[in-house]
């Protein structure tokens, strides 16, 4: 679907909580379901929704993953001093642009829309359309 506003954004969405019976709980225990959105500045069809480290032909795979963020660690040791667990320092890798097997989703709907509606030019150099994608758990 094509939004031209913040406005219509918001409406669509709540159609979309509103098909999906957003009252139905999750396995039976009670739980209420969970909404969270990926706003992405381009459509990258088969490879929407996996994260970068993933998305890297020339980086795919556990070793590179492996040397990458050693190699990270190694050359920023005193950024990582404060960090107390492996998924803090994935998270500050990934904020400063290195690929890692996160992916970036939020319960924010307008978050979301912010980072669809970034900037991107397509190998001609035309701007190209995000899209936001929503997630129910």
């Amino acid at each position: 679907m094509n939004i031209q506003s913040v406005n219509s954004f918001l409406s669509k969405k709540a159609e979309s909580l509103k098909s999906i019976k957003a009252n139905v709980t999750v396995d039976g225990r009670g739980l209420l379901p969970r909404f969270f959105y990926r706003g992405q500045s381009n459509d990258f069809k088969s490879s929407n929704n996996v994260a970068s480290i993933f998305r890297q032909k020339e980086l795919s795979g556990y070793t590179h993953e492996y040397s990458f963020t050693n190699e990270y660690m190694r050359r920023y040791a005193n950024d990582f001093n404060n960090l107390e667990n492996n998924f803090s320092r994935l998270s500050y890798m990934q904020h400063f642009g290195l690929p890692t097997r996160l992916l970036d989703v939020t319960t924010n709907a307008l978050v979301a829309l912010y980072f669809a509606c970034q900037s991107h030019l397509d190998s001609e150099g035309h701007e190209t359309d995000g899209i936001v994608t929503m997630f129910f758990f």
